[in-house]
């Protein structure tokens, strides 16, 4: 049998934990049926965690510019930018544009009208931001 999955947490100490648990399910599994398995574990992108100043930075932004701020649930989809988190303070914000498919859907597209209001976003967040450190 093969089989494929993928685990995901918020957490990288529990990431760990996880792994190591997973092996001895693997095993155990494996012993109990008196055959071997084999696991090729690869680590995908660390949990996307929000700097929580920078978090008050950005809503304080998106309303500064009159955009309506809605806190999502915690989501466990795969993002790389938690790369870049693990290296400086960051926030990931998500910026509603409407439509009637999910992002990575073939018939997703972006109602246009969306972009300038993200760019006065980002531009108050930086500008912000950058004011926070001086």
């Amino acid at each position: 049998a093969h089989l494929d999955g993928t685990i995901r947490t918020f957490d990288e100490n529990v990431r760990a934990q996880v792994a190591e648990r997973f092996e001895q399910v693997v095993k155990g599994v494996a012993d109990a049926f008196g055959t071997k398995a084999t696991i090729r574990w690869i680590e995908g992108p660390p949990p996307v965690l929000n700097d929580g100043k920078l978090a008050v930075i950005a809503v304080q932004a998106a309303e500064a510019v009159g955009l309506e701020v809605v806190r999502p649930i915690p989501s466990s989809a795969s993002e790389d930018f938690g790369f870049y988190q693990k290296n400086v303070p960051g926030v990931f914000v998500f910026v509603g544009i409407a439509g009637s498919q999910e992002w990575h859907h073939p018939a997703f597209d972006l109602d246009e009208r969306a972009l300038p209001g993200t760019a006065k976003l980002l531009a108050s967040l930086a500008e912000s931001a950058l004011k926070s450190i001086e």
